[in-house]
């Protein structure tokens, strides 16, 4: 790093790996392949009259058990104005709760624009031993054939019109940035009220629009992530043991290129809710899953020969407040708690250029956070 402000020390140790192991870890595993290891029983494709055209946009759409709120979450993608061909895929994970039926009826409603993956829970990927969307989602996103890919959750609601054309227009003008993104509101949801708590807070703030990889605090919604196809790979051996996706697919986009916020798009609604796959978890098993994930963008930028210091001072801010939150799980603290207290002031005493630059974009994203 410019200016000898970082250095590799024995302080900081992220499960060493031999280089074989590295190479093979994060090795690029093709369809065929992924389907071989993973696929139990075939993955159905509802009729549709697409006909294997590329269209320039896919809006990916991952559902599972979401059925007050998948009607206002499609509405708002069919309600897109643009002047190019894109289309729905949603990859439904054999939902309980009537889910897939509406799927279904929406399929079979629009099979001009509408892609329906009918999996089966037979397929499924446990992470630490729990079901997960994860076969549901990488299954998907090999099924894309599209120029450009926009995420969209089915408990998220684009609010407006023009986002897929606004997007699409500022990536074709600017081939040298590898996605854009714009706001969000988070939205509380309470299934006793007619309606919810009210839409005031607002998941990014930023003065420049611009980001790369030293962007290690920044919210990103997720559902307005609009990126370049063929890019990045789909999928690496490892990968299928992280659980925020999200995570790793922006530090991937950003080896390959800049991301930009667009100011001009009205924000959409991020619905939090407590059918959530991560807000039903406990503050430690939250804690565990981001510092693993975080763990695993470190080694997969460091076998790239990319340098993101500032990750590696969010692992030991992240390892460090692990530590804290089990020490309140075992209501006392212990000799772990403290060696990583005296792990983390050794690390920002190394390294204060990225110790200091992470914190500060810590405590920037908490104020925020909090409205």
């Amino acid at each position: 790093m410019a200016g000898g402000h970082f250095k590799t020390s024995s302080i900081l140790r992220i499960n060493p790996f031999p280089m074989k192991a590295i190479e093979e870890k994060f090795r690029p595993i093709s369809f065929e392949e992924f389907k071989k290891k993973y696929q139990k029983t075939p993955v159905i494709e509802h009729p549709n009259l697409r006909f294997g055209k590329k269209p320039v946009v896919t809006v990916r759409i991952l559902s599972y058990n979401h059925i007050d709120f998948i009607r206002p979450c499609l509405d708002s993608i069919l309600k897109q104005k643009v002047d190019f061909d894109y289309e729905i895929l949603i990859g439904e994970d054999e939902s309980s709760d009537g889910t897939r039926e509406v799927c279904i009826e929406y399929a079979k409603k629009h099979p001009k624009k509408i892609r329906l993956l009918l999996n089966s829970r037979k397929n499924n990927i446990a992470i630490n031993g729990k079901p997960s969307g994860m076969f549901n989602s990488l299954y998907t996103n090999f099924s894309i054939r599209s120029k450009y890919i926009a995420l969209c959750e089915s408990d998220d609601i684009w609010q407006d019109e023009y986002s897929l054309q606004k997007r699409v227009d500022f990536m074709d003008s600017n081939p040298d940035f590898s996605f854009c993104f714009h706001n969000a509101v988070n939205h509380i949801y309470n299934p006793k009220k007619q309606s919810s708590l009210p839409k005031n807070k607002i998941v990014y703030r930023s003065k420049s629009g611009e980001l790369g990889l030293d962007d290690v605090y920044t919210m990103i919604p997720t559902a307005s992530i609009l990126y370049r196809h063929h890019l990045i790979d789909t999928f690496v051996l490892g990968q299928e043991q992280i659980s925020c996706g999200d995570l790793l697919l922006r530090h991937k986009l950003l080896c390959h290129g800049r991301a930009m916020y667009l100011h001009d798009i009205e924000p959409s609604t991020r619905i939090i809710h407590q059918g959530g796959n991560f807000t039903q978890l406990s503050r430690l098993h939250q804690s565990q899953i981001t510092l693993k994930a975080n763990e695993f963008v470190f080694r997969f930028l460091s076998e790239k020969g990319v340098k993101a210091p500032n990750v590696l001072a969010k692992i030991q801010l992240k390892r460090f407040k692990y530590s804290i939150y089990q020490s309140l799980s075992n209501k006392k603290p212990n000799l772990r708690t403290l060696g990583q207290i005296a792990k983390t002031l050794r690390f920002a005493v190394s390294n204060p250029r990225s110790f200091s630059n992470v914190l500060g974009r810590k405590i920037e994203f908490m104020y925020r956070k909090r409205g």
